[in-house]
């Protein structure tokens, strides 16, 4: 089972098993667009539904210990990204 160690020591699963560590990043028009072929009728499977948008996504690994984002660009390339902190006042 492949595994993605964060930063912060603890490490992710990033085979297919669909964690709650692993999240899709979709572009806001691909929703829309599959959103209209549900209404239209032309996207009649729940296949046909995943293709459309994972086509254009890029997944990310969440990591549930310190929240640190993971994406995956490229295939089995991961950029990592951590919470900043907020302005002060």
């Amino acid at each position: 089972m492949p595994k993605l160690g964060c930063r912060c020591g603890h490490i992710m699963s990033v085979s297919n098993g669909w964690s709650p560590e692993e999240w899709m990043l979709v572009p806001q028009q691909v929703v829309e667009a599959a959103g209209e072929r549900l209404e239209n009728g032309s996207l009649r499977r729940a296949e046909e539904f995943y293709a459309a948008v994972d086509s254009s996504g890029i997944q990310v690994y969440r990591c549930s210990n310190c929240g640190r984002f993971h994406l995956e660009e490229t295939p089995g390339t991961f950029t990592p990204f951590v919470r900043e902190m907020p302005l002060a006042d």
